[in-house]
């Protein structure tokens, strides 16, 4: 009787990399260290970098170059933003060059990514956590109160409610360059164009205005 022969072994595996092996024991560190640290430390610093945050965008420079898709129609939108943001909070301007806002502004959304990022990683520590909804609530409010200096759409939404709230027009079919009354007419970009959102978006819009 022939004899069978037997498999061959299994291809040996390459040893693993030593930068790989040496490199994890500094992450589970590093995480275990950012479990550590308490969830209200995370919400300081992100409420922190948002104050900055603010400071900054109510402090855009006149002749600051603007980063958006429409400068052709509104060439200062986010100079008058800001500064009808400023006049409305009551607070002063900051000193700042183009330069020195571009700066600040690219350096506190480092921050804030960074905060968040080093946060994700610890939240073994964060997740499940009572007091983490209502330590969020003044972080949403503070992101409400920012200026949209980089976007007209926030206007464009007022306007269409005041076309089918106060105004009692159809938005639809009238366009925000018929009320010229409107305080947020300036500010506006698509003032020539009918409201494209559907009927719920609409409502919402009508009743905040």
């Amino acid at each position: 009787m022939a004899r069978m022969s037997q498999p061959p072994d299994p291809p040996s595996r390459p040893p693993p990399r030593s930068g790989c092996t040496e490199s994890r024991p500094l992450r589970r560190t590093l995480v275990a260290t950012l479990r550590t640290i308490p969830v209200h430390l995370w919400v300081a610093c992100y409420l922190a970098s948002l104050l900055a945050l603010l400071a900054v965008q109510l402090s855009v420079p006149v002749g600051y170059p603007e980063q958006w898709a429409g400068p052709s129609r509104l060439p200062d939108q986010a100079v008058r933003v800001s500064a009808l943001y400023r006049e409305a909070y009551h607070l002063p301007r900051l000193p700042l060059s183009s330069r020195e806002f571009y700066l600040a502004h690219l350096g506190i959304h480092v921050a804030l990514w960074a905060t968040y990022t080093l946060a994700v990683l610890g939240s073994e520590r964060i997740r499940g956590h009572r007091t983490l909804w209502l330590l969020t609530l003044p972080i949403v409010l503070l992101c409400v109160a920012l200026p949209p200096i980089l976007s007209t759409d926030v206007f464009y939404y007022g306007v269409t409610g005041q076309i089918a709230g106060p105004y009692g027009a159809n938005p639809y079919t009238s366009v925000p360059d018929d009320f010229p009354r409107s305080a947020l007419l300036p500010f506006t970009y698509w003032t020539d164009f009918p409201s494209p959102y559907g009927p719920l978006w609409t409502a919402v819009c009508a009743a905040v205005a």
